[in-house]
């Protein structure tokens, strides 16, 4: 291996590992979890970060970039940004709907505060429809103006209008009232509702 051929390799293996490292730190993961999400010891993480190891195994940074949710492209130094240089992307690996990463950014949002989700009912057709994909933000904020949520009810995930009223109670709102009603709750009965996320929108479908 010629010399330039040598520190090449040497800096490819730095970047590599300072990103793994930064990579974990951003999934809010230790080492010690980090090793146990992929089923290795904590020792191999912490060598492979720490350059103890300089080989760094291709399926490792695999591993790596599952158990981080970042991109390949990341950890091997292609790009800055952790999920990737594509601008569309789905949040999940069989999601059937893509994100314009740079969109989310703009709304405070990344791929990880959100999640896919099936309409199970047609209480608010106009906004989508039953059996729609649709995309919820995990990041609630403060109930303060007209927005539709995902609630949960023991095992089912119904998505609802929800507003504060001036009187300080809340109103449960729906878009179809030919089936559905809408309803009344107390600061009480508010605070015990199950708010799993807050409806963001439809995007392209990820298979195209």
């Amino acid at each position: 291996m010629s010399e330039s051929n040598a520190v090449s390799t040497m800096q490819q293996t730095e970047n590599s590992a300072a990103r793994m490292r930064k990579a974990r730190i951003n999934a809010g993961l230790s080492q010690r979890e980090a090793a146990e999400k992929m089923g290795v010891g904590q020792s191999r993480v912490s060598n492979y970060e720490n350059q103890i190891n300089k080989n760094i195994p291709p399926e490792f940074l695999k591993q790596c970039a599952k158990a981080y949710n970042c991109s390949l492209e990341y950890l091997y130094g292609f790009t800055d940004e952790f999920e990737g240089g594509y601008a569309y992307r789905p949040i999940k690996k069989d999601s059937m709907i893509a994100l314009n990463k740079n969109a989310l950014a703009g709304m405070g949002l990344t791929l990880q505060d959100l999640d896919e989700i099936t309409v199970s009912d047609s209480a608010m057709t106009g906004a989508f429809s039953k059996g729609e994909q649709i995309i919820i933000s995990k990041k609630i904020g403060v109930i303060n103006k007209p927005a539709i949520y995902a609630i949960t009810y023991d095992d089912a995930t119904v998505m609802r209008g929800l507003r504060k009223e001036l009187s300080g109670v809340y109103t449960l709102f729906v878009h179809n009232k030919q089936t559905y009603d809408d309803q009344t709750l107390s600061e009480e009965e508010f605070k015990k509702l199950n708010i799993i996320g807050k409806y963001i929108g439809h995007w392209q479908s990820a298979s195209n």
